[in-house]
């Protein structure tokens, strides 16, 4: 059974065109119709515009302006998503949390969703900037059995689907630059990170943490950021509705996990990826067995390694590390 308001949600979103009775709400939720009445006043009070007209019920118009954790439950069990979900309003890390509950709660999957992150992480120990409201933090995490030899791919795959989902949500062109970050034009929207615990060569668990520049002004980051990064409501020139669209990104991402952990994805990720390739045929340097190399971005192989064709015709594979744009 869910919290009632969350149900309350659910319902009034699974009846979008038309009112639900609070006689019908108030039986499904086994309480009185005064009950019901005083949850969609504290919904109201949350910052939800509901509609309550007399002898017809209540509808649903609109939802708070920042991620409110009973929209963003509704929303994600609208759209398929049954498992369990945390929110936070400020987290260290959202993929610590769920390394955290996979430990700790012994659950298969689990999802966490901030606001913001005091120590968001990135590739290589980087930090993620996460620290002002109005973007989106989440990670999910899944325990598996699949061999590691499968995941040179994962993490395009993960953003070749978030890069479609956000061409379509935007219509707005986005890029992948290899390995792991989100572009829109050279400008970086979000990350990845992937992180697994491994023994015998089999991931037992697998973490995929994501931070997306939403809502937040440019203005609010640091000087040392404010050149290079972008946000979708930049991008659009309006403000995202935040519940709808973390929801659906988490969905987003969940499927694209179970989708390569249950499914060999090599050809479509190999087929898919120069159409999303930031770094197609510019001058790039990386790090490759221990030396700096340069050269022309090539594209990648099938088992993720960016090519590199070097100024003697030779072609050099990098399979992890930072990547540099030359202009």
């Amino acid at each position: 059974m869910l919290e009632p308001k969350t149900e309350i949600i659910y319902q009034l979103l699974n009846k979008p065109a038309d009112f639900l009775s609070g006689r019908k709400l108030a039986e499904d939720l086994g309480v009185s119709r005064v009950s019901v009445w005083k949850h969609v006043e504290s919904l109201v009070n949350d910052g939800f515009k509901i509609q309550a007209v007399r002898n017809r019920g209540y509808q649903l118009e609109k939802f708070p302006e920042t991620i409110h954790e009973v929209a963003l439950r509704g929303l994600a069990l609208s759209l398929g998503f049954n498992k369990k979900l945390y929110f936070y309003d400020s987290i260290d890390s959202t993929s610590s949390e769920v390394e955290r509950q996979l430990t700790e709660d012994g659950n298969t999957s689990i999802a966490v969703i901030a606001n913001r992150q005091t120590n968001g992480r990135g590739r290589r120990g980087n930090h993620w900037f996460s620290e002002v409201p109005g973007n989106i933090a989440l990670s999910i995490g899944i325990k598996s059995n699949i061999d590691l030899s499968r995941m040179g791919l994962y993490t395009l795959w993960i953003g070749i689907r978030i890069v479609e989902y956000l061409r379509e949500y935007t219509e707005s062109d986005f890029t992948l630059k290899w390995p792991n970050d989100i572009y829109f034009e050279d400008r970086k929207l979000a990350g990845i990170l992937t992180e697994a615990k491994i023994e015998m060569d089999q991931v037992q668990s697998l973490i995929t943490g994501l931070g997306v520049n939403v809502n937040a002004s440019i203005d609010s980051y640091p000087d040392s950021l404010k050149e290079i990064v972008a946000t979708v409501h930049q991008i659009t020139g309006v403000p995202v509705n935040l519940n709808d669209f973390a929801a659906r990104l988490l969905v987003v991402v969940w499927q694209a996990a179970n989708e390569y952990i249950t499914q060999d994805l090599t050809e479509r990720v190999l087929a898919l990826w120069p159409r999303y390739d930031y770094l197609m045929g510019s001058r790039v340097r990386a790090k490759a067995s221990n030396e700096m190399i340069e050269g022309v971005a090539m594209g990648i192989d099938e088992k993720g390694q960016l090519s590199i064709q070097l100024d003697d015709g030779e072609t050099r594979k990098v399979h992890s590390g930072e990547v540099t744009l030359m202009r």
